[in-house]
């Protein structure tokens, strides 16, 4: 009983391997053999819940590197589909309005025009594209009111009315 009772505390303070030596066939014996057995199983258990969380964490890893990965996809799309497009109206504007220089100079000024639209729109495009990449003002000014200057902002942008109410104390 007495190598029981220790094998038991060793159990308890996390030695898996602890096993108890009894071969007797008395009522002693059968608990002694019951404890290797439930010994074994949690050592085997134990093995088991740590490659399971081994496995986890590698399957989190992927998830964050997948997330990346079609975070990047989406910035490339947005930036092909906007800014590139309005980088080539800019440079296609330039070209035109070089070309008009000395025969139209009305035109070629309004092909000018046409480009600092262009140019203005990236440059717009840009910025929406860095701010959702990282707020301006999160650091310095705090969550709230970097969601409350988003949402106003996504309001202007897109003109619908967004009604929302921070959460003054979570705690």
């Amino acid at each position: 009983l007495y190598r029981l009772t220790q094998a038991s505390n060793a159990l308890a303070n996390g030695n898996f391997d602890q096993r108890v030596q009894d071969i007797s066939g008395d009522e002693i014996g059968q608990l002694t053999r019951q404890f290797n057995r439930m010994a074994e199983q949690l050592e085997t258990d134990t093995i088991q819940l740590r490659e399971l969380a081994e496995h986890n964490a590698r399957l989190a890893q992927q998830a964050q590197r997948l997330a990346a990965l079609e975070e990047r996809h989406r910035l490339a799309r947005d930036l092909h589909d906007g800014i590139k497009q309005n980088l080539f109206g800019v440079n296609l504007a330039i070209a035109a309005a070089v070309n008009l220089l000395e025969t139209d100079i009305e035109v070629a000024r309004t092909k000018l025009l046409e480009a600092k639209e262009h140019s203005q729109q990236a440059q717009a495009e840009m910025q929406a594209l860095l701010n959702e990449l990282r707020p301006t003002g999160l650091d310095e000014r705090g969550l709230v009111v970097a969601l409350g200057d988003y949402l106003a902002t996504f309001e202007r942008r897109q003109g619908i009315k967004v009604d929302w109410q921070p959460v003054k104390n979570l705690s």
